[in-house]
């Protein structure tokens, strides 16, 4: 069914908050791609319509919308229908039944340059409106219809309908009045026709006008990249949702597992003894980024379901698979990755691959590359640090000293802004560097792309991973441009906005790499931003980076090339070592040996790096003309691997991505946009005031003041806005497909770490408001109308007070051991296993516990002290109840689980948040207040939205379900943080074996009831009831429907299908054996981390209000029914409200560390621990 629905086009438009009169004036005009070349796409058949019915002057001017408006002469008044346009304006007439249905079309606010179209259906017109037909095709009234002030914006266009991949749509195109230059080229200010190239021209208007789309298209049923049938798991891109093969709407929230994956086990940044590794060939990455041997992985990923994450960003590094050499792959790391991911596919993640990288490797002060990439490319690494190439936070004289997010730095200094050059660009503007026959571009890319498909094709072969746990591939993490596109290498370039510490220009890290002292600029970074601070004179003593012709020898074939004596690449006689490769192409001189002291040997071509050499009449777009290449290579070779991957589409940070063909998708795709509060990062601090970083940056401001923000209300609408920003992005240039923001977080380690205590005041330690605070503004961006998928960034699982995340000082893990540990003793956690050990066959104690597990807390600030292990407490294993299955998983008391889920938990209240999971439609506004614990979901549901396949279809009405029928709903997760229950915390109304989750239970039917369909369903959950059935709602009487909700029934195993598979090793007891258990049962790890059967019902309060349906609460899921429209019927919305009853539960906000037992009494609230922990004990996980 077309839905009469609006359908927005923005064209080209980046900004949608510019607010302007509806007056609009003629001079201007919305971007169009009249003048496009067309590559692969044929002009649809067109025909000039017939003007219907023009307005007089006098209707106009009667009309107070457009009275000062001017009649448009009939010469002008004019448009085109295609072909299809009409043909489906027709369908759309015969299938109504409405011989005047139109489309109308507007010009009207919105997009970068003001302006954007919005189309819709309509059966009404205005004395004012123009109307266009096109006879005979369009029978009776049926056309196009528009108003005095967008035909002057039109005339002369062709109105055109689309049939594609992932939607069918109405669009405008050849517009012959519009002159704006669009955006979308991945310009960081849009200013210029020349920032975006001619072949985009057409791709960015196609894939822009795809936002076109009128309603939510009919699931397919079979793969829009290989036209198989898909399984009941698979989950499409379409309509600019994730949505299951049920046609619900799937929202993806997760995290990052894990930040300690950048680095081999006991290997963190701070570690110094790291060269003669790294030139023996490196460590095994086995261990990352969890512990399977020793059963903790369990615990972690049980904890992450417990707070109701359902997707991982899998971090893994192009060192953690060839870090032995060239070609060398370390197959025992890959194939206990495959282990990990299993585990994760059992605990129902929903996961996607991210090859990880920051400003290029660890020996350039990041992460990803292996060691003999730089080599390869003709450094020294050992002299980075002296000549300023990078800051290396593992050769500081004092490493716990290192400034906060410095590393990011890198980006602009020598090392990483050559390597990324060399990598993107080499062909182009390093010819000369050829090394195993290949340029060093092709030679980068192909060991990169080589090694991301070793690994692909390992998980392929394992069999059992592919789409019904990993979904897709995310492309290289926050690539760099190095010195592509600059236009004077003389000057810190104007789209460096992180300045901090030294700060050299491009041409004086050319000179210092090559040994030559340099006076630059010192900057740092305050409440307001980077601030200059004088200058530093940097000497590198004459050490260059570049590597020593010694390293190489001759072949011996009289070609001059040489063959490196360790790694044994091939470089050509073209490309000598010792040699500054930007000297040998030109750039500038190379240094004078006869003079060591002049620092000012000038640049020759300092803008050698702005034009691409293939056309050098214009700018380079860099992820048009170098990003975007590397990415189709990297698809070519993933994608016959895992041919149903949804390819995740992440270019430099804050840069909107290139237009893409639908044959680089194939429907199978995803924005993955990074964002942080950059404020909040740099400054370790929650602040006052705030500012609009991605608007400044794209230009919509022309000063800093314009963009500041001030009190937290204006920040959240900032943050929110700017989320936004980067959603229109995918919709506007990629087309219909969702957004998933892979990195959000906030710094933990705030003002001095004052949370830990580290400074010897305890006054506010474990306080964690201020960064809960953030977070929750982070992630309530994220809400709103966004409603946008998200991995947050990062769990590490041995994250420390003293070092972070164990990486450049890093510290936004959601937990840490330390906070576990805090005060709290070494009381046992009581865990159960299935057989006398965890996983590999014997019981450990804390002595045989790696301290990837443990944590490693490095101590004071000196080198040898940061590498001494920290104290291990003890984790010994008890089994607590006999559990009726001996293959059963790991399992956790049911009277801690509320202890399990928040201790050693960091901004618990905010990344615990409740959310839709699965929705019948389509959720257009989320909204939840942390400090009152309310939350408020719309959904909007049209005819389209009826969801089938599998065993659960949905009905046109719920009087349509029959007694064996299994009927879906919409999910909603519930977090124990926020909702718990008193007896969560007292200890009362443990359940039995019989009622634990993840067995079968035995369940009466709830009452049956009646309501209007004007009604607003309340139900009071109490400790008793989990179903607004059960709640006794005060309700109307409804006209002719009756309806019966069933409970759980008795086979679990299909509960939350396609989205959150229960593992293969669930427990498969019948009711029967179940309720013969007369002992309290652990629940175990994986059942808990399904969120649909974590917890008893019984253990949260809730009050509910819907505005129709039924709903029901099955552990931390709450399921909602509704009925779909039928054929005809109009769309609705529908709104659910949830609050905790009795209250906010106290301590949430601030993190349950900062509360004392007699502070907890005075305000009314019991601390979990009282009554789980004796004095000076603690539960630790």
């Amino acid at each position: 069914m077309f839905s009469r629905t609006v359908a927005v086009c923005s064209r080209f438009s980046v900004y949608s908050y510019t607010a302007i009169p509806r007056i609009i004036p003629r001079a201007v005009a919305p971007p169009s791609q009249n003048s496009l070349r067309h590559f692969g796409w044929t002009r649809p058949c067109r025909s000039p319509a017939v003007l219907a019915h023009a307005p007089t002057q006098a209707d106009i001017e009667a009309d107070e919308e457009f009275s000062d408006s001017e009649l448009l002469p009939a010469e002008e008044a004019k448009l085109n229908i295609t072909d299809a346009a009409a043909e489906q304006l027709r369908n759309i007439s015969v299938r109504e039944q409405d011989e005047d249905v139109s489309l109308r079309v507007l010009v009207e606010s919105g997009g970068c340059h003001g302006y954007q179209y919005k189309l819709e259906l309509t059966s009404k017109r205005q004395p004012s409106d123009y109307h266009f037909v096109r006879p005979p095709t369009t029978p009776g009234r049926v056309g196009v219809v528009v108003d005095p002030i967008s035909l002057s914006l039109l005339k002369g266009s062709t109105i055109d309908f689309a049939t594609e991949l992932i939607g069918s749509s109405f669009r405008v195109q050849n517009n012959p009045q519009a002159t704006g230059k669009g955006c979308g080229c991945g310009a960081r200010t849009i200013t210029s026709a020349e920032l975006i190239t001619p072949h985009d021209r057409t791709t960015l208007a196609r894939g822009a006008i795809r936002s076109l789309t009128t309603t939510m298209p009919t699931v397919p049923r079979t793969s829009p990249a290989t036209l198989n049938p898909v399984p009941e798991h698979y989950i499409h891109t379409t309509a600019g949702q994730f949505v299951d093969a049920a046609g619900r709407v799937i929202l993806l929230r997760g995290v990052n597992l894990a930040g300690s994956t950048k680095a081999p086990v006991d290997r963190p940044t701070q570690y110094q003894d790291v060269w003669d590794v790294a030139e023996a060939g490196g460590e095994s990455f086995v261990g990352r980024p969890l512990n399977l041997d020793d059963g903790s992985a369990d615990i972690h990923l049980a904890r992450l379901r417990a707070w109701g994450f359902n997707c991982l960003r899998f971090i893994f590094t192009w060192e953690a698979l060839e870090h032995e050499g060239p070609g060398k792959y370390d197959y025992e790391y890959i194939q206990y990755t495959i282990r990990v991911l299993r585990r994760c596919k059992d605990f129902g993640f929903r996961v996607f691959m991210d090859p990880h990288q920051d400003v290029w490797s660890r020996f350039t002060g990041g992460s990803g590359a292996p060691f003999w990439t730089l080599p390869a490319c003709g450094l020294n690494p050992r002299h980075i640090t002296a000549t300023h190439a990078a800051l290396l936070h593992f050769e500081q004289p004092d490493p716990s000293a290192f400034p906060a997010m410095v590393w990011s730095t890198n980006y602009a200094r020598f090392a990483s802004q050559t390597i990324w050059t060399l990598f993107f660009a080499g062909r182009d503007y390093a010819p000369r560097c050829v090394i195993d026959g290949v340029n060093i571009q092709d030679w980068l890319q192909r060991h990169y792309i080589n090694a991301c498909g070793v690994l692909a094709d390992a998980i392929r072969d394992a069999g059992d991973l592919y789409d019904s746990c990993i979904i897709g591939w995310d492309s290289i993490n926050e690539p760099g441009e190095g010195y592509l596109g600059l236009h004077d290498l003389n000057v810190i370039p104007p789209h460096q906005s992180l300045k901090k510490t030294t700060c050299p220009t491009p041409a004086q890290g050319i000179r210092l790499a090559s040994g030559i002292a340099q006076t630059v600029e010192n900057w740092a970074f305050g409440a307001l931003g980077p601030k200059r601070d004088g200058y530093v004179t940097i000497d590198p003593a004459g050490r260059t980076i570049w590597a020593n012709p010694d390293t190489e020898e001759d072949v011996g074939d009289g070609t001059g090339d040489r063959i490196h004596k360790r790694w044994g690449w091939r470089r050509a006689a073209s490309w000598p070592l010792g040699k500054c490769i930007w000297a040998l192409h030109g750039v500038w001189a190379g240094p004078d040996v006869t003079d060591t002291k002049s620092g000012d040997i000038p640049i020759l071509k300092p803008d050698y790096f702005e034009r691409p050499p293939f056309d050098p009449s214009r700018h380079v777009v860099f992820v048009a003309d170098y990003w975007r290449p590397h990415f189709r290579d990297y698809i070519a070779r993933i994608r016959p691997s895992h041919p149903e991957s949804i390819f995740f589409v992440q270019p430099p940070v804050f840069v909107q991505p290139p237009p893409l063909e639908d044959e680089d998708l194939c429907g199978r795709g995803a924005y993955s946009s990074h964002y942080y509060d950059g404020l909040t990062l740099m400054t370790r601090h929650w602040n006052w005031f705030n500012a609009d970083a991605l608007g400044l940056l794209r230009g919509k401001y022309s000063s800093v003041l314009g963009a500041l923000r001030i009190g937290e209300r204006a920040i959240r609408n900032s943050l929110r806005d700017q989320l936004g920003m980067l959603k229109s992005d995918a919709l506007e240039i990629l087309g219909q497909y969702p957004t998933l923001i892979g990195e959000i977080g906030v710094p933990f380690d705030m003002d001095a770490k004052r949370s830990y205590g580290l400074d010897g005041n305890s006054k506010y330690v474990g306080d964690y408001t201020d960064q809960t605070r953030a977070l929750d503004c982070s992630l309530n961006g994220a809400d709103g109308n966004n409603v946008i998928n998200w991995t947050l960034w990062t769990y590490a699982p041995d994250n420390t007070h003293t070092w972070g995340d164990g990486w450049n000082l890093e510290d936004l893990a959601l937990w840490s051991m330390d906070d576990a540990n805090r005060d709290r003793g070494t009381q046992e956690f009581q865990i159960e296993s299935s057989s006398a050990n965890l996983l590999n066959g014997e019981n450990q104690d804390s002595r045989n516990r790696s301290e990837s597990t443990l944590g490693t807390l490095r101590g004071p600030a000196g080198p040898a002290d940061a590498q001494q292990p920290r104290p291990q407490m003890d984790m010994s294993l008890k089994p607590t109840c006999a559990s009726p299955d001996p293959a059963s998983p790991v399992g956790i008391s049911a009277d801690k689980l509320y202890d399990f889920v928040v201790v050693g938990a960091r901004g618990i209240g905010a990344l615990a948040r409740p959310w839709p999971v699965a929705t019948v439609g389509t959720p257009t506004y989320i909204d939840f207040n942390i400090a009152k614990a309310t939350f408020e979901l719309k959904i909007k549901v049209t005819g389209s939205d009826r969801a089938w396949g599998g065993k659960a279809p949905i009905r046109s009405s719920l009087s349509d379900l029959g007694e064996d029928d299994e009927e879906l709903s919409t999910e909603i997760y519930i977090p124990l943080v926020h909702y718990a229950a008193d007896s969560a915390f007292d200890g009362e109304s443990l359940p039995n074996c019989e009622d634990a989750p993840g067995l079968p239970k035995v369940t009466e039917e709830p009452p049956r009831y009646r309501d209007d369909d004007d009604s607003t369903v309340v139900g009071h959950l109490r400790q008793d009831s989990k179903s607004s059935a059960d709640s006794a709602p005060a309700v109307k009487r409804r006209r002719a429907t009756t309806t019966t909700l069933r409970r759980q029934r008795a086979d679990t195993t299909n509960t939350l299908i396609p989205i959150l598979p229960i593992p293969s090793s669930e427990p498969t007891a019948t009711s029967a054996s179940a309720a013969a258990s007369p002992t309290t049962l652990p629940i175990p790890l994986s059942a808990q981390s399904i969120m649909g059967t974590l917890v008893e019902s019984d253990m949260l309060a809730l009050d509910v209000q819907v505005s129709e349906g039924k709903w029901e609460l099955d552990g931390q899921v709450l399921r909602w029914w509704y009925d779909v429209p039928g054929e005809g019927e109009p769309e609705k919305e529908l709104t659910i409200k949830v609050q905790r009853r009795g209250g906010p539960i106290k301590g949430v906000l601030r993190g349950f560390g900062a509360i004392s037992p007699a502070s907890a009494a005075r305000e009314g609230g019991r601390r979990f621990w009282d009554v789980l922990c004796p004095n000076g004990g603690c539960v630790v996980a």
